[in-house]
Order: C-alpha cells, then sequence, then structure tokens
C-alpha cells in the first residue's frame, strides 16, 4: 500500500496526472476512509483542471474532516475560478470560521468586501490582517482606506496621521493626508504634509536612481569577472599582428565618399551639419494638481 503510494506521488512529480489519479484511485478501493488518499484524488483533479470532479471529490472529504479550513478555502478558490461567487463567499467565510489567520483568506475576504461596498466589513479584515502581520503599512493604509470611502473623514485622517508618525516616508500616506486636510478645512497641516510630501518623493527618486546604479554596477562587475576567466578584462586582449601591415588612410582620397576638395567645402559641410546638433530643452516636472486617480487599495490589490 505505502509504495503505491510513494508512486503515485512521484507520478504527480513527474506530471503524469493519468497514471497518478489511477493508483490513488485503487488506493481508496482499498483504503476508503483514508484522509490522505482522498486529498490526493482531489488535488490531482484539481491540478488536472477538471474543477467539477475536484469539487466533488472535495465535498467527499469534508465528510471526514468538515472543518478543515485548507480543505475549505480550497473549495473557495475553486468556485471562485468557476466564477460562482456565492459560493467562493460561502467556503472562504467558513475557512475564516474555523481558522482566522490565514492571510489569503483574510485578503480575499477584505478585497470582496471594499467591491461590493460593504466597507465595515472590510474594516474589519484588514484590522485583523494587521494584528497579524502588525509590521505590514499596507493593511493598515487599507483601514484608512475604508473609512475614507465611507466619508469618515476624521477617522481617516486620524488613521492616516497614525501611520505617518510610525512611517514618516511612506509617500501613500503623505498624499491622501495633504486631501484629507484640505476636505476638513485644515491649511495649516496642509502646507506642512504638502513639504513633507515633496521631500518625501524626493528621496524616494533618489532611492531608485541609487537601486538603478547600483544594478548597473552589479551587471558590469560580472561581466568583467566573466571577462577574466576568459583572459581578458572588459575588452578582448590585443593579439599583434604577424607581419607588418599597411596603415589606412585616415582621410577619403577624390572620387570616394566624404572627400573634402578644400577648406571651404570643409566648412560648408561643418556649418551644414551644425543645426542639427542643438541643444535639447529641460523637461519641467509638473506640479501635484487635483486629488490622486486611484487609491493605495488600487496600487496594492494586485498583492492580495
Amino acid at each position: 500500500i505505502e509504495a503505491i503510494y510513494n508512486l503515485g506521488l512521484a507520478s504527480r512529480r513527474l506530471g503524469l496526472h493519468g497514471e497518478a489519479l489511477a493508483l490513488f484511485e485503487k488506493l481508496h478501493g482499498i483504503l476508503p476512509k483514508s484522509i490522505e488518499v482522498v486529498w490526493q484524488i482531489a488535488s490531482v483533479h484539481e491540478q488536472n483542471s477538471s474543477p467539477r470532479d475536484a469539487i466533488k471529490w472535495y465535498n467527499i472529504l469534508t465528510t471526514h474532516v468538515p472543518n478543515d479550513p485548507g480543505v475549505l478555502s480550497r473549495l473557495g478558490n475553486i468556485f471562485l475560478r468557476e466564477e460562482d461567487e456565492a459560493q467562493a463567499l460561502h467556503y472562504h467565510l467558513e475557512a475564516y470560521r474555523f481558522y482566522p489567520v490565514n492571510m489569503d483568506v483574510i485578503a480575499w475576504l477584505g478585497k470582496h468586501s471594499v467591491q461590493n461596498e460593504m466597507y465595515e466589513k472590510a474594516t474589519h479584515y484588514f484590522e485583523r490582517a494587521a494584528q497579524i502581520e502588525p509590521r505590514e503599512v499596507k493593511w493598515k493604509l487599507m483601514v484608512a482606506s475604508c473609512h475614507r470611502r465611507s466619508g469618515e473623514y476624521q477617522l481617516a485622517f486620524d488613521a492616516y496621521a497614525q501611520i505617518h508618525k510610525d512611517y514618516p516616508d511612506n509617500v501613500e500616506c503623505l498624499r491622501y493626508l495633504v486631501h484629507i486636510s484640505e476636505d476638513l478645512g485644515k491649511k495649516d497641516q496642509v502646507a506642512e504634509y504638502v513639504i513633507k510630501l515633496r521631500k518625501a518623493e524626493k528621496a524616494h527618486e533618489q532611492a531608485a536612481l541609487g537601486a538603478s546604479a547600483a544594478t548597473a554596477a552589479q551587471g558590469m562587475s560580472g561581466h568583467n569577472e566573466n571577462a577574466q576567466r576568459n583572459g581578458a578584462v572588459g575588452y578582448p586582449q590585443y593579439q599583434p599582428p604577424a607581419e607588418p601591415v599597411a596603415q589606412p588612410r585616415m582621410h577619403p582620397g577624390p572620387g570616394e565618399e566624404g572627400y573634402v576638395e578644400s577648406d571651404y567645402h570643409l566648412a560648408q559641410i561643418q556649418a551644414a551639419s551644425a543645426g542639427a546638433n542643438g541643444p535639447q530643452g529641460k523637461k519641467v516636472a509638473a506640479e501635484m494638481k487635483g486629488k490622486p486617480n486611484g487609491d493605495e487599495w488600487d496600487e496594492t490589490g494586485d498583492d492580495l
């Protein structure tokens, strides 16, 4: 029995889903109450893009382990891919009820609540996420965003102010502090946060430039190391010719392309080409106007 199970696992890893499924189904006939075997059958069907069969076997599994949050979240994700939002919500809620610290489940429930404009519920999920991951600023920004979306501007201002206290260089936080201060008529604080925002944006730009330069330098260092191993440093080594080689002419002769008859002719060519090499204009950074198009939810939603 153990050999059949291990052979099924090996077949899965090799991508031989049909062979693995046959082996696990054979085991299921021998051990019909084995939770591990039923899990493997359901998982192979899910991996093999057979959602209906996967749902069938996961439901069989729930008869043995009805409170398993892993099985429930798997069912929720399958229904989500099948675009059955009601069933997806049901199983995610069940998974959260039995295991309220799964970040994937919490993030999905929070996102679903925001999309359906249920900001009070979303706030609950994001506050829970912030308790589990207290050093992740994203969840605190989500809480503040929910207050702002629901029109609770003073609560949103207090939340953003606390985030700024903990993360003084966070650009998104400063950006919303500027606009909420404007909405609440806090003119003195608007000016204060605008100055801080410009400073933070400049620091981020400089950090990005420094990171780009470091990446380029690292790439060049790797290139030179490879060149050294191949007997060169940056450029191929010079190999002197075995016999003297005639030196090429530095200027074209009469009848050849680029031939200049006189100094006057050369002056005409230089004058004609001078206009194409004028200085380029400098770009002017546009001032920030109005409110931002999105918010921190739009920027972090893909990560959830």
